[in-house]
């Protein structure tokens, strides 16, 4: 098996970016007081005032009732969750991960400075030793006033994905779809790439949704220069990805050109 091998990637920032979501999570070896309040507290303290919004996170957890009586799950506090004001971005903190997320992704560059400071939070706060899996997830759904119908991605995505949508019988009778592709991408690093296209409600065109979870899983010891070395590796093959999914007249779109 060859690992993924792309050119590399556009930086531009997309006036018209398709991303929905993006994720960072960071798994590690169990830290059973990250349910201390005192805890949250600190990396609040630490983070500043951008996630002013604290709630506890409950687990789910099995009690054994008696000899030979099946467990009764119950509830128990197992980490936390701060979010911004407008709730845009959320922090989890959970005894064998920690997260960042946002709906309101404005630039890798503002996304990076903020998990730095998580990051830094953490192992301040928490000081995990063993990096278990780093992943990055970014969503795209891209919409585009030409799609009335799935053939019609045709010519805005690459025609290698669209598979049954290119099919001359199958095509216009799909109403969604959706593949899952596994990819090496070399030095330890994996994609799990989920596509494909959905009719919104009649009369708003098509969505068309790239979803790109990249992370290693290679164990090893967590420090912060190393953790963000990974996530900036991650990042560029997310763009990689992105960029190698799409045609350039999709691309000219959402950089900003005008459709014709």
């Amino acid at each position: 098996m060859t690992p993924l091998q792309l050119p590399d990637p556009k930086e531009d920032r997309l006036e018209s970016s398709p991303l929905s979501l993006v994720v960072c999570q960071v798994r590690h070896e169990p830290v059973p007081g990250v349910a201390d309040a005192r805890r949250i507290l600190d990396i609040q303290e630490v983070l500043g005032d951008k996630y002013p919004k604290v709630e506890q996170r409950p687990g789910i957890v099995s009690v054994p009732l008696a000899i030979g009586a099946p467990p009764l799950p119950t509830e128990q506090p197992s980490g936390w969750q701060m979010k911004s004001e407008d709730d845009s971005w959320v922090i989890t903190l959970d005894p064998q991960w920690f997260a960042i997320e946002t709906s309101a992704y404005v630039s890798w560059v503002d996304f990076r400075s903020r998990m730095d400071q998580l990051v830094s939070a953490v192992v301040q706060v928490h000081d995990p030793n063993l990096e278990a899996r780093v992943g990055l997830r970014m969503v795209d759904e891209i919409q585009h006033p030409e799609v009335k119908s799935a053939p019609d991605w045709r010519g805005w995505i690459r025609d290698e994905l669209l598979g049954p949508i290119a099919h001359p019988a199958f095509g216009e009778a799909i109403n969604a779809i959706q593949q899952m592709v596994d990819l090496d991408a070399g030095d330890g690093n994996r994609v799990t790439f989920r596509h494909g296209t959905v009719a919104l409600a009649p009369g708003k065109g098509w969505v068309y949704q790239l979803d790109h979870d990249c992370y290693r899983q290679t164990g090893r010891r967590l420090t912060h220069e190393d953790l963000m070395t990974g996530a900036d590796e991650l990042h560029r093959i997310a763009l990689q990805v992105f960029q190698a999914s799409i045609t350039e007249a999709l691309y000219s779109y959402l950089a900003g050109a005008r459709v014709q």
